[in-house]
């Protein structure tokens, strides 16, 4: 049983040139170019030394300038460093190109003749129902449940994965676009550090009638510490 479909060699033929053309997106994509370039010099990871002091010191004031160089410094270097490695791989991209274009002229005969011998995905595909359909159906009223099943089971494992297609690319994770974010000193403002000292003597002073198991504590930790 013969199904109409497009051509196979004709098929083949688009899904290269599908594929060249949308490796010229993905890759941009995949490397996360455009988000690179307008967060080169911001610090990594969103690292930021976020300390207040209620007086001026030159010391605080250095180290915190130290520290956002710093932050900014390594963050720069790893964009850039991605962002270098991004133009070697689309360098050798563009470089092996009109070589894949020769192989592909060379080898689309012996392709062609391959494809015309090969059964069709359609083809494939029915047999594979008929045969799913054989073993599964045990009444005729539940055919188009059956039916159902087999599809979902084939979209699911069975039906090839064209990679080359622009909606599979783009679904791969892309590098790097966490690399200026991580760390959250803009809600700092509007949360509580549960280690500071301030938190810890307010918790003390609402504690009532445990004056003292907090002594006990306070001097169990302290002879600890001086072991």
């Amino acid at each position: 049983m013969k199904y109409q479909s497009e051509c196979p060699v004709k098929s083949y033929i688009r899904d290269f040139f599908t594929a060249v053309s949308n490796l010229f997106i993905f890759l941009p994509y995949f490397f996360s170019v455009s988000t690179l370039l307008k967060t080169v010099f911001l610090p990594w990871k969103n690292i930021k030394d976020t300390t207040e002091s209620k007086a001026f010191s030159f010391e605080k004031a250095f180290s915190k300038i130290m520290f956002s160089m710093i932050s900014r410094g390594i963050g720069a270097m790893m964009r850039l460093s991605l962002l270098l490695f991004y133009l070697i791989v689309m360098g050798m991209y563009l470089i092996l190109l009109p070589i894949i274009f020769v192989f592909f002229i060379i080898t689309l005969p012996f392709i062609s003749l391959i494809l015309k011998i090969k059964k069709q995905e359609n083809e494939i595909k029915q047999e594979l129902k008929q045969k799913f359909i054989k073993d599964h159906l045990t009444d005729e009223a539940n055919y188009q449940n059956v039916e159902g099943w087999f599809e979902y089971i084939y979209d699911l494992h069975l039906k090839p994965n064209s990679w080359w297609k622009l909606s599979n690319l783009l679904s791969i994770p892309p590098l790097a676009r966490d690399w200026a974010s991580g760390f959250t000193p803009t809600l700092d403002s509007f949360s509580t550090d549960l280690t500071s000292t301030d938190y810890q003597l307010g918790i003390r002073e609402h504690i009532i009638g445990r004056q003292q198991e907090t002594a006990l504590i306070e001097s169990a930790l302290s002879k600890s510490e001086e072991a």
